[in-house]
């Protein structure tokens, strides 16, 4: 007997299915693809969706699914059931009218300055952070900010580059990603855009493009003239990679990795009084358990490092010594996690990533001793920004991620 329609939102509905293709990584539109994606909602879900009723939900429009293929796909998703996705998925949305967009062509248009602006120009990298601000509350808006501008260098440096959207990875900062890989084709841009695609991939567990994206940037290298930033990102690719996926040992990528810290650029170019090589690579090591590596770059991090604070933006040092805070507790340093746990929280995290630094936050205090908080009041919050990032990683080992 066939299973009763269930009633949702259309705008949910279709939500539903975008979220479901972008979990999978392609389009689902044609028999191969519903093959694939019904054995991969089997191994990850332990539920089973026909690739034929696959075919129906995704190819023909307004098709009316069961209460149970709803509550499967959102699971698939990273959401519970059906009823929880719809909650967790409504947003303001924050619409920019047609006025703002043409305000917004004039600013990033060459033709309207004398002189070639810096990089980081304090002006307009302010202009910018309140457009970024709201702008990410509405996928819509920012996808179309980021369509109109993709080719324009002034826009990739201040949308793209500079606003590396770690809250909204999974929602639409991907998605932007690969638009701006369609115009920026130096080896410093493939290599930045494939490493945060391979993050993202990460983040939500999608195994068969992390593959797809680790290929990709090793086909392509580095040299060592690409910013820190960018290096920092090729290494925690590998590391992460090897470490997870191909379960090989990466103790002579460390070794490599602690080598090349010494050569590591500190001016020439904005962003390199900051130690963003450490910055990034700390953060895959203790992904990857290497929490005394991790310490030890940390350390050279802010002790060699005088003027980082001048040359970054706010809330990137927090995330700094809640690494340090991090590796001190895992290698047993109660006076060292005491002084990194209270210096990270006296200010907020940067604005683009402060999901994905609370998340790691929370999962520290669960395992903190003698805590004052409530680990039932983390427990609730960590799935609240776990669903609201599809960070899905962080739910896997969240049960067996014990200090």
């Amino acid at each position: 007997m066939p299973r009763k329609p269930y009633q949702i939102s259309p705008v949910i509905h279709k939500a539903l299915l975008a979220d479901s293709e972008r979990e999978f990584g392609f389009s689902i539109n044609h028999q191969k693809r519903y093959e694939d994606l019904s054995k991969e909602i089997e191994t990850r879900c332990n539920s089973y969706i026909s690739p034929k009723t696959l075919s129906r939900v995704f190819s023909k429009k307004n098709y009316s699914c069961s209460r149970q293929t709803l509550d499967v796909l959102s699971k698939y998703c990273g959401y519970s059931d059906v009823e929880t996705y719809s909650k967790l998925y409504v947003r303001e949305e924050v619409r920019v009218t047609k006025e703002e967009f043409k305000i917004l062509r004039e600013i990033y248009d060459n033709k309207n300055y004398r002189e070639p602006l810096d990089y980081r120009d304090p002006v307009l990298f302010s202009i910018s952070k309140i457009i970024v601000s709201k702008l990410r509350e509405s996928t819509s808006d920012y996808l179309d900010m980021v369509n109109e501008y993709s080719d324009n260098p002034l826009a990739q440096g201040y949308f793209i580059e500079q606003s590396i959207d770690y809250a909204n990875l999974a929602i639409h900062y991907h998605s932007a990603i690969k638009t701006y890989l369609i115009h920026k084709k130096g080896v410093e841009a493939q290599v930045f855009g494939n490493t945060i695609l391979y993050l993202n991939a990460f983040l939500t567990e999608n195994k068969k493009q992390c593959h797809h994206y680790y290929n990709k940037i090793m086909t392509l290298g580095f040299n060592r003239d690409i910013h820190p930033f960018v290096i920092g990102r090729y290494y925690s690719t590998i590391l992460l990679h090897k470490k997870h996926y191909l379960k090989e040992d990466i103790s002579h990528i460390i070794i490599e990795m602690m080598n090349l810290e010494k050569t590591i650029k500190k001016q020439g170019r904005e962003y390199m009084k900051f130690p963003a090589f450490h910055f990034i690579v700390c953060d895959s090591l203790i992904k990857c358990g290497e929490f005394t590596i991790s310490d030890s770059l940390l350390d050279n991090a802010l002790n060699d490092y005088p003027d980082g604070h001048s040359d970054v933006d706010n809330g990137y040092y927090e995330a700094l010594y809640l690494f340090k805070a991090i590796c001190s507790h895992a290698l047993g340093n109660s006076k060292e996690r005491v002084k990194y746990y209270k210096k990270c929280r006296q200010k907020p995290f940067n604005f683009l990533s402060e999901k994905y630094y609370s998340i790691q936050l929370k999962m520290l205090e669960l395992n903190l001793p003698q805590s004052k908080i409530s680990k039932n009041q983390v427990l609730k919050d960590l799935e609240i920004l776990i669903h609201h990032t599809k960070f899905s990683y962080f739910q896997s080992i969240l049960n067996k991620w014990t200090l």
